[in-house]
């Protein structure tokens, strides 16, 4: 084990659009690069937590004068509304976020440290880049098509995933990219990955993505694209290619899903495709 190191203000994180876009072979990849540790999803609880610093954020502004008056006048007075200053809420939203990933990856000798997610769209980004405006995010997603496809294996083979939730994943995959897309401008230091183009040429994949993190290209181990891993048991890939169903296909095509498709370079009418 390396020795504990202090935990870097540049935070990387993946947002996903969707299960099986590839997040965990790019997780695989960053973590081969020996400072860094990028840990897994984790149930989207910074979904709850960002909108509860959002509406304490709000609260502090609206009272505000209750503190004030507290600090002018004294304790006799009604003042059920204070809270800390909003700068102090901000730093306990940061060290909430820094001791959950930065402060426990920095304690393996990891300086370089983030997650990545599949449950997270725009406000998550927002509010992970004020608590950190140096921190750097990639938005990765894949064709709609094929996030159904392999979503329709895990139907087939795990007893905890069902139509719904394929469809409820993909309802995700047109919200958060959606969402990241209208971010994009605002964002400078977000990274736009296609599953497609990171596995079609892992070598210029892996250079444009050292670039982005200011790396050098041998600091990460290409072999991870020798073996693709499926699901949450480390198994190999499943082979074969399950069809779409007209249904199936119908329901890609929906122009939420098929206009957001186009936006992300996946050609018409390709998202609904038998």
């Amino acid at each position: 084990m390396n020795p504990p190191t202090t935990p870097c203000d540049e935070p990387l994180f993946i947002l996903a659009s969707a299960q099986r876009c590839g997040s965990t072979l790019l997780q695989r990849l960053l973590n081969s690069r020996a400072d860094t540790l990028i840990w897994g999803e984790h149930q989207g609880v910074l979904n709850g937590f960002a909108s509860l610093h959002k509406d304490l954020m709000a609260w502090e502004s609206r009272f505000a004068g209750n503190r004030k008056e507290f600090l002018m006048t004294g304790c006799d007075l009604f003042l059920p509304n204070m809270v800390p200053e909003d700068h102090e809420l901000r730093s306990a939203a940061i060290a909430y976020v820094l001791n959950l990933f930065g402060v426990p990856a920095a304690r393996l000798g990891k300086s370089r440290w983030g997650f990545k997610e599949v449950r997270y769209g725009a406000d998550v980004l927002v509010f992970l880049k004020g608590l950190f405006p140096k921190a750097r995010f990639i938005h990765l997603t894949r064709d709609p098509a094929a996030c159904f496809r392999s979503m329709k294996h895990w139907e087939l083979g795990e007893d905890d995933w069902d139509r719904a939730q394929t469809e409820r994943s993909m309802w995700d995959w047109q919200r958060i990219n959606c969402g990241l897309l209208e971010m994009r401008e605002y964002i400078p230091r977000m990274m736009f990955v296609r599953f497609e183009d990171m596995v079609g040429d892992p070598a210029a994949f892996i250079e444009r993505l050292a670039g982005f993190l200011g790396a050098s290209p041998e600091e990460f181990d290409a072999g991870v694209f020798e073996r693709r891993l499926d699901g949450n048991f480390g198994k190999p890939v499943a082979d074969g290619r399950l069809d779409l169903t007209a249904d199936e296909a119908a329901f890609l095509a929906d122009p939420a899903i098929a206009g957001v498709a186009e936006q992300l370079g996946y050609p018409p009418g390709a998202a609904g495709r038998a």
